[in-house]
């Protein structure tokens, strides 16, 4: 016996067979990605290092140490190579995380 929901319909079925309730998905996916935020950052030195070049152009009153004090992100990861260690010092100067290398 399998259980069913008010309409009739075995419990996760519906029309589109993805399991979620037709009625409430999209209402509950909108709700459930604006609550999640990412947590991890990977990406390969190059774009550590193209991040680092863009600080001098951004506006004066954006400073990384600050954002990244408000931002969810507490891990960042780089990977495939090896992280130049200037780049990795002046990550850590300028944003306060330090880069944790993996690959």
């Amino acid at each position: 016996s399998s259980s069913r929901n008010k309409e009739g319909d075995a419990a996760g079925d519906n029309a589109s067979g993805d399991g979620s309730n037709d009625s409430k998905g999209d209402a509950n996916a909108g709700a459930q990605s604006a609550v999640r935020e990412p947590t991890v950052f990977m990406a390969v030195p190059t774009i550590y290092a193209k991040m680092l070049e863009v600080v001098p152009k951004l506006p004066t009153t954006l400073k990384p140490s600050e954002v990244m004090r408000h931002s969810p992100i507490r891990l960042m990861v780089s990977g495939s190579a090896a992280l130049p260690t200037g780049v990795f010092n002046r990550w850590k100067t300028l944003t306060g995380h330090t880069i944790l290398e993996r690959y």
